[in-house]
């Protein structure tokens, strides 16, 4: 599932346009990056949670050369699924 497809499930299910429907989703994304560019975290509770985790730097070695590079100090978004997102996946895998 991609934006287009929440956009327009998003509009179909609350009866309003796609137009509409987009504006809102932009809102909560742009509320989200927001939150997480000032290193907060993001609960969706009963989904689970988007948080930053910083990895500092550290030697590295490239692939294809084999040269020893040095990697910068930086952040990555990680998500957490909530015990029920689990629970409800693995029971409908059986």
């Amino acid at each position: 599932m991609n934006r287009s497809d929440i956009v327009a499930s998003f509009a179909h299910r609350h009866d309003i346009s796609k137009k509409c429907a987009n504006q809102l989703v932009s809102i909560m994304l742009d509320e989200m990056k927001d939150a997480l560019a000032q290193g907060g975290g993001i609960e969706f509770r009963g989904f689970g949670s988007f948080f930053v985790k910083q990895y500092e730097g550290r030697q590295a070695k490239n692939p294809k050369s084999g040269e020893k590079v040095w990697m910068n100090t930086r952040k990555k978004v990680r998500f957490r699924p909530s015990k029920t997102l689990l629970s409800n996946l693995n029971d409908s895998l059986m």
